[in-house]
């Protein structure tokens, strides 16, 4: 890893190449772009270099990882020696998207840095990190790790297992490194709820919860983290401002919010619920009977609406459907059951228990009708 200050124009030799900033401008919105180019003399019959991580420390102290990345490679000819040189653009997320951020962009570039970790390229299938390599010691600074791991667990196109990226948050599970993950942020939707969560809800202590709350202002994610943790109580008056502003909530949140039986908060807990999907979402309507202002019948009218007219495919909302006597719903399950689907197939199969079960449904499917809130198959 090698670490430069933020600003067009500075370079950095190291053995054989050389790293220059080319360009650093902000885009329209709240990212900053930033290119890198890597020279290298010699080099055009070895393998092309790239850069596989990178993290921008802002002059407050925040940090930021690339969301974009694109990548070139050109030869240059000199006489009796080839230059590689290689470009790679950046869109970098900066504290301008934090609604707590209070700092220019002229005062986040003062004094920022950017550390990259370069390696080989292996053009569209990418280049597998050594993460195997990287348990065996704990490295510092701790934000370079992080932004590592960030990378590689977001990047599909990198291939390794999230088993390998949750070995290395494990030397990183002491107060202090874990009051400097909960700093940094924003992270990924998907490394926060593949990898993150879980380590945090293991290893975050009664000493994280004022930090905790103070992050739950800005993000419901750490009030989920919160309720997780036992902590309901003291997360809840944020968590509730969140949900009737119409912010997404986890869904333990959900949960939490809805055993306050708080008839008020009814339209706003249906609506998140209309937004979840498969096992998560029948968890929570179990959780949501009895609720005065929760409506079970109409959020499965509504959900399987969606899903009818393409909205998704959620199978729990195909069965809203198929148990209203919807035969679209029902279709749409046999299809599945037919297709190896056990979920869908043992459903039905309960259904026409006595009846021949899927492979008559199948043969008759014209004979098929709902009667008595129940499906039946007419005899000849």
């Amino acid at each position: 890893m090698t670490t430069l200050p933020l600003k067009k124009g500075e370079e950095k030799s190291l053995e054989d190449l050389k790293v220059r900033i080319h360009n650093v401008r902000w885009s329209t919105g709240s990212r900053l772009r930033v290119s890198v180019e890597i020279s290298r003399a010699g080099g055009l019959s070895r393998k092309p270099l790239q850069v596989e991580a990178a993290v921008a420390r802002y002059g407050n102290g925040y940090f930021g990882v690339p969301v974009q990345n694109r990548h070139s490679i050109a030869g240059e000819q000199i006489p009796f020696l080839p230059l590689e040189v290689v470009r790679q653009d950046f869109e970098i997320l900066s504290p301008l998207m934090l609604p707590e951020n209070k700092v220019s962009k002229e005062g986040l570039l003062e004094g920022a840095q950017l550390s990259l970790l370069i390696g080989h390229w292996e053009g569209q299938k990418g280049h597998r990190l050594d993460l195997e390599e990287l348990v065996e010691e704990r490295e510092e600074p701790v934000e370079t790790v992080f932004a590592l791991v960030d990378r590689v667990d977001s990047n599909n196109r990198n291939g390794h297992s999230s088993d390998a990226v949750r070995r290395q948050l494990e030397l990183y599970r002491d107060p202090e490194s874990i009051a400097l993950i909960l700093q940094r942020g924003p992270y990924s939707s998907k490394f926060w709820d593949t990898t993150l969560m879980a380590f945090l809800a293991k290893n975050v202590q009664e000493s994280h919860k004022a930090q905790l709350l103070k992050r739950l202002k800005w993000s419901p994610v750490y009030g989920e983290l919160m309720v997780r943790k036992g902590w309901a109580e003291e997360a809840l008056p944020l968590l509730k401002s969140h949900l009737m502003a119409g912010r997404k909530v986890g869904p333990q949140s959900l949960l939490a919010l809805i055993a306050l039986g708080d008839k008020e908060m009814g339209p706003m807990l249906e609506r998140q619920i209309l937004n979840m999907h498969g096992k998560v979402l029948d968890t929570v309507m179990q959780g949501a009977a009895g609720h005065p202002g929760i409506d079970l019948d109409r959020i499965k009218r509504e959900g399987w609406r969606r899903t009818k007219f393409g909205f998704g495919g959620d199978h729990v909302r195909v069965l809203w459907g198929a148990e209203a006597g919807d035969k679209e719903a029902l279709r749409r399950m046999l299809v599945k059951s037919l297709d190896g689907k056990t979920w869908e197939k043992d459903i039905l199969e309960n259904w026409f228990a006595g009846q021949g079960g899927v492979t008559r449904l199948e043969q008759e499917w014209e004979k098929v009708e709902f009667s008595n809130d129940r499906w039946v198959i007419e005899s000849p």
